[in-house]
């Protein structure tokens, strides 16, 4: 399934690609900057959908377990002691992979 966001997103960029391209060899007719956004848009959307593995927060004192933070916008509220959804960042909806984590 991820294979298949991956390619999605090179599709993507492919076609801004093709835009600016196209926008470069005929001035008189370009592409309007919303198309621009949208594609751009549609990008994040889906690079969020590609699971992350959590960043291990480096220890505090007092902390009892391991925290993990956001790959993508470093949210801490990951991990033990939270109790939300565990498949995506709470702040940026960045999926997450815990695969590898050892809880």
């Amino acid at each position: 399934m991820a294979k298949v966001k991956v390619e999605a997103v090179e599709a993507i960029k492919n076609l801004r690609l093709f835009m600016q391209i196209e926008d470069s060899k005929n001035p008189d007719c370009k592409f309007m900057q919303e198309s621009y956004d949208s594609l751009d848009m549609a990008i994040k959307s889906l690079e969020k959908q590609i699971p992350q593995r959590p960043v291990e927060d480096p220890f505090e004192e007092g902390i009892l377990f391991t925290r993990y933070k956001c790959p993508l916008c470093g949210c801490r509220r990951l991990g033990h002691g939270f109790d939300l959804d565990k498949c995506h960042c709470p702040e940026c909806g960045q999926k997450l992979d815990w695969s590898e984590t050892p809880w």
